[in-house]
């Protein structure tokens, strides 16, 4: 017995050295500067780009980090790698693949004298580790971009000497070269600590560059940083649960089913109704009755008036308003080779960096991944199926709509859908639309069929699911032919940069600005419905950070010059009946969907905002005279309006009489030159300020009791009140609420600028300066509070959700904490008294106004509130006010608005400018007592980075905008700040020439 085992092992010896053999691992040596070894990092250990290498490589690899912070490739350098340890330590490694990343430091002038034996030295370098008897792949990494030119690194020397003589000696040696610096530039510098050093972040892209170039494969996509992901570990049970993706005019909301995927399709201009006629004669024969009643008092008898008389004549079957709709549903039934085995490891999450959703999951041994995002080059929507086992996948691809779609297939590998949508009016054609979903394979055995039910397909190794749609709104008579042309034009390019080319317009603008705040490790890495449900009793300050990113990562992909707006729900809509028709509500929602914009470094998606406004004008032009007699000049807007350009009040007064919608947007157009300062805008949009400001010169009458010009008739916002003790009856029609004077007297203060500024109509803004003197004053009740309303009446509901009359403290400037303490004192009384309850939306509202009032604590309460969890798994049928699983804003139901006004909310408690300085970290609650912040815009066009540290600035970078005039209030606590190297004593101010383009590098 004993004799035949030893023949065993003698037999088995041969073959166990051999296994030893294959399990040895391949060698690779990281040779390079403070950026290997992971200077800066918190654990270089774990979160250096060698050790991300040697997760993404995994147990066949052995990573070794030779870095050595400061060092030159140089031998004169200052500080010479080639004579250290960590050189001999790698090549005593014995490496299998060295990497050499050298450079950085030899651009300081002190090494880069030595230019003349850079080439020399690194062929010096690459001769040592070709002498190994390893034999070594040499791979030479460019160096990131890096700029800190008080150490003396200059990018520009990187770029232009150094980069150059690396490729020269790769080229002579025919090496393979890792460019390093064009993937880092799009991260430079939000991911970096200081512009020399990249943070954990920056490592990662580093790390995975590097893995794709020694293995020629994508790395297996996984989740990322907390404050730049969305995730989950199993499918959405509801639309509030899908991820939603855009590129500014289509979008798709993917729920991630493991055999059965829904996928909900969208196109922006995706509306029924049409133009129609909404005049009605009799509101202007009723207006001086109307105010007659109001002049008395009666306000009950006004209302009752104007309910009857003071609305739109609608067409006789209605409709002709019409309803931002859905474009279709796509279902993706997937077939398996092995139908028995449960689906493991599953997740599914959207990265907002590169605004790419994923979905991968484990069955039967196969890796699956879907990859989901919309192309702004390619003007499609792209689905990317993979397995790692061949032959593996297999599906059945539909179209469908609820109503109006008529599905067919157009070809092999094509299936289209097309419909009118309802027009309202039996005389004119409404919205015609056509979307078309292609299919394109790889594999050898892979095998489609399409018939008019779909689009089958078997075998495949690999499949693209593209969807192409337009609508006759955006493209008139071509909207079928620009269609099958996007299409065809995708399904002939190289796929293989689909995603790198479709991430890489995102990120051009996604890149512009960002935060980070502290992460808390015990709910940050939780599921993120998880994580929102865990913050109501954990602080989570890094999701925050989350939830700005992801507000500015809805806006572009919700809106694009060319396009339309963002409507109520961005441009996601899952059913053919929008809550509240999806249309553009003039009162707050639209204005608060276009809040961060420019802050948010996002200038050009105004664009669309400017073009709707000019298409009102001849509508509201109309509406004027109609609504408030032949005197009435100008343009006026009221509540709500849509893609057909209604301008008309509101079918009930109750809501609907409010007309300074108009006067709402016209502070945007003006906040968008206050930004650019481009004065070609400024006089090409001086019409639409100078019409609106005409409208209400025209109309406003002077009330009996203290003869102010008021508008009249009129309400406060959806709210209500009563006019006595003794009848209890709700009446929202009055003359001259607060808002509407702030709106006014906002506008003929922009008109009256601009006017001045364009050197024009200088008699037209001496008479607006008159008018303007005449308007009611801010007034505050005995209690303390901000009236609402001329009189102080009785609220119907206290804590009503509409707080309309702090307009002036946000998001105008006529309250102001410095220059009327008094009046912001009144605004603090207010919102005690309505609470910090309310919709999604009303509770956004309330953390930029509580951080205009500099109270950081209670901003990030509201922000607590905001993100209170819209319905929980116990019970997914009631949704509240707050935010779904996916972290759209329940008002409840879903509008989008909620998200941008959070998203303001947090710019707000950081950085403000609209007192005419600079605030640093004017309201930041004190969970927040270090972060970062870059790209940040403020009025006359500077931008801001800025760190900070036990809630004080540490370093500002400005750079200089449009007007070179800055002027910084120094925080609290602050003696003595540096700026560009010069000391200065620390004053309430710090007063600054920065001229367009060029950088100001301040020190606290």
């Amino acid at each position: 017995m004993k004799r035949n085992l030893f023949i065993l092992l003698l037999l088995l010896f041969p073959l166990m050295l051999l296994a030893q053999k294959e399990a040895k691992p391949i060698k690779v040596a990281c040779v390079g500067n403070s950026i290997t070894e992971g200077f800066a990092l918190a654990h270089p250990e774990t979160e250096s780009y060698p050790a991300v290498l040697q997760r993404l490589l995994g147990d066949g690899y052995q990573v070794g980090n030779f870095g050595l912070t400061a060092h030159t490739l140089m031998m004169k350098g200052n500080l010479p790698y080639m004579s250290k340890q960590p050189f001999k330590d790698a090549q005593a490694f014995l490496p299998d693949i060295v990497t050499i990343k050298l450079g950085t430091n030899d651009s300081k002038p002190i090494n880069w004298i030595h230019k003349e034996d850079f080439k020399k030295d690194l062929n010096t370098m690459i001769d040592a580790f070709e002498a190994l008897p390893s034999h070594p792949r040499i791979y030479l990494c460019l160096p990131i971009p890096s700029d800190r030119k008080d150490w003396g690194i200059n990018d520009s020397t990187i770029v232009n000497g150094i980069i150059p003589r690396i490729r020269e000696v790769a080229h002579e040696r025919n090496l393979p070269v890792i460019d390093l610096h064009t993937p880092m530039l799009p991260y430079y510098p939000k991911e970096y600590t200081d512009g020399v050093h990249p943070n954990k972040y920056g490592a990662i892209v580093i790390a995975e560059n590097i893995y794709k170039a020694l293995t020629g494969k994508e790395p297996v996509p996984a989740p990322g940083r907390a404050d730049q992901t969305l995730w989950y570990d199993k499918p959405a049970k509801q639309w509030e649960e899908t991820l939603p993706l855009g590129n500014g005019r289509l979008g798709m909301m993917p729920d991630g089913g493991i055999t059965k995927e829904h996928i909900i399709l969208n196109e922006i201009s995706m509306w029924s109704g049409s133009e129609a006629d909404y005049r009605n004669p009799e509101a202007a024969e009723s207006l001086p009755r109307i105010r007659q009643l109001l002049f008395e008092g009666k306000n009950k008898e006004a209302q009752e008036l104007m309910y009857t008389s003071f609305v739109p004549k609608k067409p006789e079957k209605g409709g002709t308003f019409g309803c931002f709709q859905m474009l279709a549903d796509m279902y993706i039934n997937y077939t398996f080779p092995d139908t028995i085995s449960q689906a493991k490891d599953y997740l599914r999450w959207l990265n907002l960096d590169e605004g790419v959703a994923y979905t991968t999951f484990t069955k039967n041994a196969t890796r699956y991944i879907r990859e989901y995002f919309v192309s702004r080059n390619k003007d499609v929507m792209l689905i990317h199926l993979q397995a790692d086992r061949p032959d593996a996948l297999g599906f059945h691809l539909t179209l469908s709509r609820p109503e109006r779609g008529h599905v067919r297939k157009l070809s092999e590998g094509k299936l289209g859908i097309t419909g009118t949508l309802d027009s309202g009016n039996e005389r004119q054609e409404g919205i015609r639309y056509a979307a078309i979903a292609g299919v394109k394979l790889s594999g050898k055995k892979s095998r489609m069929h399409t018939h008019a039910d779909g689009i089958e397909v078997s075998d495949a190794d690999e499949a693209w699911i593209i969807v192409s749609a337009n609508t006759s709104y955006m493209k008139g008579g071509i909207y079928q032919t620009e269609t099958q042309r996007l299409l065809d034009q995708a399904l002939a390019s190289d796929l293989t940069q689909a995603k790198q080319e479709a991430t890489g317009e995102y990120q051009q603008l996604f890149h512009r600005a960002g935060i980070e705040l502290p992460e808390n490790k015990t709910v940050s890495q939780l599921s993120t419905d998880k994580r929102l449900e865990a913050f109501q009793t954990q602080d989570d300050p890094s999701l925050a950070a989350l939830y700005y990113n992801y507000g500015r990562y809805l806006l572009i992909s919700s809106t694009r010059p060319g396009s339309l707006p963002p409507n109520l729900q961005g441009l996601w809509a899952n059913g053919v009946m929008t809550p509240w028709n999806g249309d553009y509500h003039t009162n707050i929602n639209v204005q608060m969907n276009h809040w961060p914009v420019e802050p948010c470094n996002l200038s050009e998606l105004y664009q669309p905002l400017v073009d709707l406004i000019k298409r009102l004008v001849p509508s509201g032009e109309e509406t004027a005279k109609t609504f408030y007699g032949p005197e009435a000049k100008g343009w006026v807007l009221h509540m709500m309006t849509n893609v057909w350009n209604y301008t008309a009040p509101g079918e009930h007064p109750s809501w609907g009489a409010t007309n300074t919608g108009g006067a709402w947007l016209c502070a945007h157009l003006w906040e968008h030159y206050l930004y650019t300062g481009n004065r070609q805008y400024l006089a090409d949009i001086y019409p639409l300020l100078k019409g609106a400001s005409e409208f209400f010169y025209s109309t406003m009458v002077r009330e009996p009791e203290h003869g102010w010009l008021v508008t009249a008739p009129t309400s406060s916002p959806e709210n209500e009140f009563y006019v006595s003790k003794k009848d209890r009856t709700p009446i929202s029609v009055c003359m001259g609420p607060t808002m509407d004077i702030q709106l006014v007297r906002e506008l003929y203060t922009h008109v009256i600028e601009a006017a001045s500024i364009l050197h024009t109509d200088s008699l037209y803004a001496n008479q607006l300066k008159e008018a303007s003197a005449q308007l009611p004053p801010h007034q505050i009740s005995k209690k303390g509070y901000l009236m609402e309303w001329l009189k102080d009446y009785e609220e119907t509901d206290v804590h009503h959700r509409h707080v309309s009359h702090l307009y002036g403290l946000h998001p105008g400037n006529q309250i102001s904490l410095y220059y009327t303490p008094e009046l912001a004192e009144a605004c603090k009384v207010t919102l005690e008294r309505r609470g910090d309850g309310g919709t999604g939306w009303s509770r956004a509202w309330k953390i930029n106004f509580w951080a205009r009032l500099g109270d950081g604590n209670r901003a990030y309460t509201l922000f607590r509130n905001l993100l209170y969890p819209a319905y929980t798994q116990e019970n997914p049928n009631e949704h509240g006010s707050g935010t779904f699983p996916n972290l759209f804003c329940s008002h409840p139901p879903f509008q989008i608005d909620g998200n941008w006004g959070g998203t303001s909310g947090i710019s707000e408690m950081l950085i403000q400018s609209q007192d005419g300085f600079i605030n640093l970290l004017p309201a930041l609650p004190d969970s927040w007592e270090k972060g970062n912040l870059y790209g940040f815009k403020v009025r006359g066009g500077a931008m801001v980075s800025m760190k900070w540290k036990e809630g004080k600035p540490v370093e500002v970078i400005l750079t200089g905008g449009w007007n070179p005039n800055v002027k910084i209030k120094m925080p609290e606590g602050i003696t003595e700040v540096s700026v560009n190297g010069e000391k200065r004593k620390a004053e309430k101010f710090v007063e600054l020439t920065v001229p367009e383009g060029e950088i100001a590098r301040l020190r606290f």
